[in-house]
């Protein structure tokens, strides 16, 4: 009886490709837990109902929907079509909260590309403002009510080799406004070219009197090389190597200081609004100004996922496995 189940439990799996995850199986009270590395092609996880035989669960299976990944605040995936279906201008959040974003509508600065499965931006600065995708009903405003203790942010992205900007490459994937929450991007500040051009940086206001740092990975190689990467950063507040950066599942950096919450100003500040792939000074979620600054990023941002809680390097590389079984393989 028990190898009569078991064959039927795998032709199940076999002609159900996007099943993800076996959480759990239960054959006359006996469990065990196993994975299916057959990943839907976005190497998306998520959820589905159980599965039941004669009275008993004999599987829980993980697909494509809400709750992926550990259950991130948003989540976009250029390769999936419950997040792009391949035309018009929202990115949908596969998180289920909401958060989906909207880009702006001149694809001379963005656009999607069908060939990468992901948002190509195109690096200008010139008339840029206003430019990127705009994240919609998520805010932070200053203070302790939502300051950030636990953060991580993981991207899947293809850097151009060439830099339209040789002496000052900053490239943002992601801001909600760097002196007062943070901004996150590949190679620093405007204003320091000197910043590892090509390499991750977060700069971010932490602590109740809004101190801004501009932490750098120096660590971390030129990631300008034309292929996919999956950058991750995590962050713990007021604990001593609380940030840390991952490229490709492998831990590149610890940076041993301890920082304040991020975004907890003591002040009274305009909410800040998130912004893809540029800057953002944003009251509001508008797709409109002001984008500053505008450093737009130069190359492809395939998915995006941002959590409130700090990821173990387990996680990190699960969602670096999954995704390197999906779209974004070199």
């Amino acid at each position: 009886m028990k190898a009569t189940i078991k064959t039927f439990l795998a032709i199940i799996l076999f002609i159900i490709p996007s099943i993800a995850t076996t959480q759990h199986l239960t054959l006359h009270g006996e469990v065990s837990n196993s994975t299916n590395d057959n990943i839907n092609k976005h190497g998306e996880l998520g959820t589905t109902n159980g599965l039941t035989l004669n009275g008993s669960t004999i599987a829980v299976l993980t697909a494509p929907g809400s709750g992926s990944y550990f259950s991130p605040l948003f989540h976009y995936d250029g390769s999936d079509i419950n997040s792009y279906p391949g035309s018009g201008n929202t990115w949908t959040d596969l998180s289920g909260n909401g958060y989906h974003a909207i880009a702006s509508t001149d694809t001379s600065f963005v656009e999607y590309s069908n060939t990468n499965n992901a948002w190509e931006f195109k690096g200008m600065r010139s008339n840029s403002d206003g430019h990127g995708l705009f994240i919609q009903g998520l805010n932070y405003v200053s203070g302790t009510s939502d300051a950030i203790a636990n953060m991580s942010i993981s991207c899947m992205v293809k850097i151009n080799s060439a830099a339209i900007y040789p002496s000052d490459d900053a490239r943002i994937i992601l801001s909600f406004d760097r002196s007062s929450v943070f901004r996150f991007s590949i190679g620093g500040d405007t204003n320091d070219p000197g910043d590892n051009p090509g390499k991750p940086s977060l700069m971010f206001a932490h602590g109740s009197s809004g101190n801004v740092s501009d932490i750098s990975f120096s660590n971390s190689t030129d990631l300008r090389d034309d292929l996919w990467h999956l950058v991750t950063i995590t962050f713990e507040a007021e604990v001593a190597n609380g940030l840390k950066l991952y490229v490709d599942g492998q831990l590149v950096q610890i940076i041993s200081n301890t920082f304040g919450k991020i975004g907890e100003l003591n002040t009274s500040e305009s909410p800040r609004y998130g912004v893809i792939g540029s800057g953002s000074e944003k009251s509001n979620s508008s797709v409109s100004p002001p984008t500053t600054p505008t450093d737009m990023f130069y190359g492809y941002i395939g998915s995006l996922i941002y959590y409130d809680k700090t990821l173990i390097a387990s996680e990190v590389n699960t969602l670096f496995s999954n995704f390197n079984n999906s779209n974004y393989t070199n």
